[in-house]
């Protein structure tokens, strides 16, 4: 019976301070009080609320001159939630130490619902100081990102710090790809329009792409890797690495158009962009993947933005040439291989190595020569030689 009544006394209790309307309305729905566990993320939440404003009080008696500004009023917002990292306490006490003293405590937490009251309180205090509250994260946020950057750019060779300016263009020196070992490093100015042609594997793809991830870095994390960098403040958007989607019911090309889309549309509600299109549009066939390349090409030169291009069609250099400026990659052969120096060079390509990769992996001779007088035909008269049935040994 004391046991009863010390239960009906408790809640009484608990339910006359309550103040939070989604918690007591938990309660009610359910009478089982299987609600315990729809409510235990939102009780252990006091925990992680009491850990930050415990550490905003460690940082903000901290002498430190490179905190600096960045933590003048951390103690004034501390010192309103302060009183939530008390209760917080009181709520651990027993916890953990597997003893008679937890089992006791437990008992005391469970008869005057301990858990529900200190949330409703640590709730109250925070709600009440929202303001204060979402400061102290904020700088605590702040000063953990600014460490991840240290310790990013502690692990780097070299790095700088970008400048920006209005003019639509990027030009950097000795820029690398953040996520290989021992990356070739590139220097270029790149203006509004750039195409940028050669053949397979010479390093088209790992150029574009280092230049769009130290561009996402110049504006977020302050930091390149390249010794010098400027750009324009622009939006980074790719159409890169394209898959297609059995799940939509998209095949290879809807998938790229749709990403091209995308581009287009962000583009023309005039915000600063800086694009990225890796092999574009190579998933149809050769006349309208040149003519829907080279439309597209010309609406982007007359709308803002930076755009950069990567493909293998050299026709391409020839139709831009008036609106783009060019850069590619080569190769050279030796030893009976290919040898790639990933170092861009200005002008379009002038070289083809897909049939040479076919030969080094040993594809039958005849098919070699086939394929090379076939290429040497084209090129020269702009005529495909017509296949027969070859004749029979």
């Amino acid at each position: 019976l004391v046991f009863k009544f010390l239960c009906i006394g408790s809640s009484h209790s608990f339910f006359s301070h309550v103040d939070s309307p989604h918690l007591f309305g938990c309660i009610l729905q359910d009478p089982n009080f299987s609600v315990q566990v729809s409510v235990a993320y939102s009780i252990s939440s006091n925990t992680y609320a009491a850990s930050i404003i415990d550490l905003g009080k460690r940082i903000s008696i901290l002498k430190n001159e490179g905190l600096g500004e960045h933590i003048i009023g951390l103690d004034e917002n501390v010192a309103k939630v302060g009183k939530a990292v008390k209760y917080s306490k009181i709520n651990s006490t027993g916890k953990g130490n597997n003893s008679s003293f937890e089992l006791f405590f437990e008992y005391i937490r469970i008869i005057f619902l301990i858990d529900f009251l200190i949330y409703n309180k640590v709730m109250k205090i925070i709600s009440n100081n929202y303001k204060s509250y979402e400061n102290i994260w904020k700088t605590i946020g702040e000063i953990d990102a600014a460490i991840a950057v240290a310790y990013y750019r502690k692990s780097l060779k070299y790095y700088s710090n970008p400048s920006f300016s209005e003019n639509e263009e990027v030009t950097f020196k000795d820029m690398a790809h953040p996520l290989l070992n021992e990356p070739a490093v590139n220097s270029s100015l790149l203006n509004k329009l750039t195409l940028i042609t050669g053949s397979n594997a010479s390093g088209k793809s790992t150029y574009i792409k280092a230049i769009a991830i130290n561009a996402i870095f110049a504006q977020t994390i302050n930091t390149v890797l390249a010794k010098e960098w400027s750009m324009k403040p622009s939006i980074v958007i790719t159409s890169m690495a394209i898959q297609d989607d059995l799940l939509k019911g998209d095949s290879y090309f809807i998938a790229e158009i749709k990403s091209l889309k995308r581009i287009l549309n962000v583009i023309s509600h005039g915000q600063p962009v800086f694009s990225f299109v890796d092999e574009i549009l190579k998933g149809t066939n050769t006349i309208e993947r040149i003519s829907a390349s080279a439309a597209i090409m010309k609406w982007l030169s007359v709308h803002d933005g930076i755009n950069i291009l990567a493909s293998h069609d050299i026709e391409l250099t020839e139709i831009s040439e008036s609106l783009y400026s060019n850069q590619h990659f080569r190769e050279k052969i030796e030893d009976g291989k290919i040898i790639f120096d990933y170092k861009v060079h200005e002008g379009p390509s002038k070289t083809r190595n897909s049939i040479k990769l076919l030969d080094l992996l040993e594809f039958p001779s005849e098919i070699i020569s086939s394929a090379e007088n076939i290429a040497k035909k084209f090129g020269k008269d702009r005529i495909w030689i017509k296949l027969g049935f070859p004749e029979k040994v």
